[in-house]
């Protein structure tokens, strides 16, 4: 009987469906009701009879090819999790308040910590010091654990951002690396003013090694030495912890080999309808894909598809898309990419060995001038 009820809606025209609701057999259909049986394929026929007026919408959404489980999505934010802080955010903008610049004032993790090429003990050590949380004889001394706050290198009250740039030694220290400009540490009171300062410098060559990779390596290393001088009474140069900082920074630089295979994808859209994903010589149109963050997944996606097909084991993929990349990396949701974030994760585990990588615009130059020539004969074609 539901069959024949559903036959009967189907075939009837959208100016019938207008005059009217939906069959009453029909109002508990469900999304999954909205693929082809046994598949996460849309079927635009059934769409186009229940939800005519969102088809567009509906198929603009990229399911799952390898069954994500579904989740609840917070829409208000682009990670799909709810937050007191978003929800405070919320709560805000339906009252036309503004939020003002309160993010631009928050410190850039991503860019200035965790996309940094350096040790996850350093990144913990650098966290640590923005939030206070390292046992510096300042805070020693108010939880009664020493009797004296003073810096065991230049007797002033050891703070962190003392310790890390103002001491003395900090800044005979600094000013051995050899940046391009001469970087002012003295009037820096909290250590995030300091890392700023030496985050945003620039390294004169032969170094070889960017500044915020030396710089890292140098708040490590300063903090080592400050332990060793106090437990092993054995006392360091600035030049010595410099140096070692930079040999560091090197080695660790060297050590973080890239795998053979090598596999850019990238990605052209247009609002009217297209998409397209490069592996090797193979190109892909998608329509229907609403942003171009969707194209990027989808091209990506596509290029894993391929390199599983090709039997490669061991390979690093390339995107310039740094949100599709950071959200690989971090595991992050954004609701637009649920499906194909959750298909490139179960992809993953095919090969025995994948990484994926940011890279600038100009270092896929040629896959995107192929993705642009395929969008540009694809829209040709439909005109």
């Amino acid at each position: 009987m539901v069959n024949i009820w559903s036959d009967a809606w189907l075939s009837t025209s959208n100016e019938e469906k207008a005059i009217g609701p939906i069959p009453e057999l029909l109002m508990e259909t469900r999304v999954k009701d909205l693929f082809f049986p046994n598949s996460c394929v849309w079927n635009k026929k059934k769409i186009d009879a229940i939800l005519p007026e969102l088809t567009p919408k509906i198929l603009s959404i990229q399911a799952s090819l390898e069954g994500a489980p579904d989740i609840r999505i917070w829409l208000k934010h682009t990670s799909g999790e709810y937050t007191t802080k978003t929800g405070y955010q919320v709560a805000l903008e339906s009252r036309a308040e503004e939020t003002e610049s309160r993010e631009r004032l928050e410190f850039q993790w991503t860019k200035k910590i965790w996309e940094v090429s350096i040790p996850p003990k350093i990144k913990l050590l650098i966290w640590k010091a923005v939030h206070r949380g390292l046992p510096v004889n300042e805070r020693l001394e108010t939880r009664k654990i020493i009797t004296s706050a003073a810096c065991v290198k230049c007797g002033e009250i050891e703070t962190i951002a003392h310790v890390f740039f103002t001491c003395p030694f900090a800044l005979e220290t600094w000013g051995q690396v050899p940046f391009k400009d001469n970087v002012v540490l003295s009037n820096v009171n909290q250590f995030i003013e300091g890392w700023k300062a030496v985050y945003t410098g620039l390294c004169l060559p032969p170094t070889g090694v960017n500044a915020g990779s030396v710089a890292a390596w140098v708040i490590w290393t300063l903090w080592i030495s400050r332990k060793y001088r106090i437990f092993q009474g054995k006392i360091y140069s600035a030049q010595e912890v410099v140096a070692k900082a930079i040999v560091d920074a090197k080695d660790w630089n060297t050590a973080q080999t890239r795998f053979e295979i090598i596999c850019q994808s990238d990605a052209a859209w247009k609002k009217e309808s297209s998409e397209k994903d490069r592996f090797r010589s193979n190109t892909k149109i998608f329509t229907l894909v609403k942003s171009p963050l969707v194209t990027e997944g989808l091209a990506l996606r596509s290029a894993m598809e391929q390199a599983i097909l090709l039997d490669y084991k061991q390979i690093s993929f390339e995107s310039d898309s740094k949100i599709l990349v950071t959200a690989i990396l971090e595991g992050s949701h954004i609701s637009d990419l649920h499906g194909i974030l959750s298909d490139i994760k179960t992809l993953a585990r095919v090969f025995t060995s994948v990484s994926f990588h940011w890279v600038a615009r100009n270092s896929v130059s040629a896959v995107d001038m192929l993705a642009k020539q395929v969008l540009n004969d694809f829209v040709s074609n439909l005109v």
